[in-house]
């Protein structure tokens, strides 16, 4: 197979190597697989007034990790923050499931914050120091999750947190847990410890395929 193909538009959906495999594809929305090895796999402009916030993981075991970051997070009440993950588009919240560990720090008082569950719980508390209410006290999440696609290992999450409490004050949190159950997992949930809601202004999800 040669040959140069020249012209100013070029209509097509999937671009074959000289064998006839598909190397690369050019989705409608204009997106394009197959000529790096991070692709974005969803992103949303933003959610108001939510009980919870699913975002959802793509279990093709080609991918070795993902990195969700999502922007203006606020919430409407003051309360703990949680992370569990999902499987069959259904939240695990088992008892016993999960094990996690968290740092914070209060920059007004300089109060660190500890805190940690030893397989005995059923979500990952991601933040203590609770996430503002205000667009002025608005959190950034960064998370990245590791094994969800592959049955022989434990999801793992790592997650920084930057932003201010609902009193105006500056925090910043590092929390890391996993899932010790070896399984497949298709989605992350992110929610609060009582009734009130979740706000926020948009997210990424990447994607990080094992080789190109």
């Amino acid at each position: 197979m040669s040959g140069i193909i020249s012209s100013t538009n070029v209509h097509t959906s999937n671009i074959k190597s000289a064998t006839g495999n598909s190397a690369i594809t050019i989705a409608d929305d204009g997106t394009v697989s197959g000529v790096s090895p991070i692709e974005i796999i969803s992103t949303n402009s933003g959610q108001t007034a939510q009980s919870f916030i699913d975002v959802t993981l793509p279990t093709n075991s080609y991918y070795y990790m993902f990195h969700l970051v999502m922007l203006g997070v606020i919430q409407s009440a003051t309360e703990d923050n949680y992370m569990t993950f999902m499987q069959s588009g259904s939240a695990v919240t088992d008892n016993g499931y999960y094990s996690w560990q968290r740092i914070e720090q209060n920059a007004s008082s300089n109060v660190s914050n500890l805190g940690g569950g030893s397989n005995s719980d059923s979500k990952i508390r991601y933040n203590v120091y609770a996430i503002g209410n205000a667009e002025a006290e608005e959190s950034t999440l960064d998370i990245k999750i590791y094994g969800s696609t592959d049955n022989s290992l434990y999801t793992t999450m790592m997650m920084h947190r930057i932003g201010e409490q609902h009193d105006g004050d500056q925090s910043i949190s590092f929390a890391g847990g996993r899932l010790i159950q070896k399984q497949v997992n298709d989605g992350v949930r992110l929610s609060n410890g009582g009734s009130s809601t979740l706000t926020h202004k948009g997210y990424t999800l990447w994607g990080y395929r094992k080789t190109l």
